[in-house]
């Protein structure tokens, strides 16, 4: 059954995750937003991602009056998040934790570069195998 009350999504937080194809709907999000004229949460700085090893700050984004799309890579903090978009859908891409160890592995080039954090999340998951 069709449901004719479909509205677009103006706010999204896209929380993106290593190795579960989240690039790729990355671009999808930012393609719309481009489209639709919506505005991004980016970094103050010239990068295009925030810290990998430090949480989330909403004070590393850029001042904006009203930001409408979330989706960039970042040690995640919904907390933060919330500050710069505080009602929208969040949604991200699980993907089964030994097959994300195992292409992260691979990526990596036999050297995977993960904290022990990751190595003691993984080794709690793997007795559920």
């Amino acid at each position: 059954m069709a449901n004719d009350n479909c509205e677009p999504i103006h706010k999204l937080i896209f929380a993106k995750t290593h190795k579960t194809g989240s690039t790729t709907v990355q671009n999808l999000i930012f393609r719309y937003g481009m489209k639709n004229s919506l505005t991004f949460v980016l970094h103050k700085t010239s990068y295009w991602f925030f810290s990998h090893y430090t949480s989330f700050k909403a004070t590393a984004a850029k001042e904006s009056k009203a930001n409408d799309l979330f989706a960039i890579h970042t040690d995640w903090n919904i907390f933060e998040v919330r500050k710069l978009i505080p009602i929208s859908p969040a949604v991200t891409i699980l993907r089964d934790p030994i097959a994300v160890f195992e292409s992260a592995y691979s990526y990596f080039g036999n050297t995977p570069k993960v904290s022990l954090h990751v190595m003691l999340v993984i080794a709690m998951l793997l007795p559920q195998y």
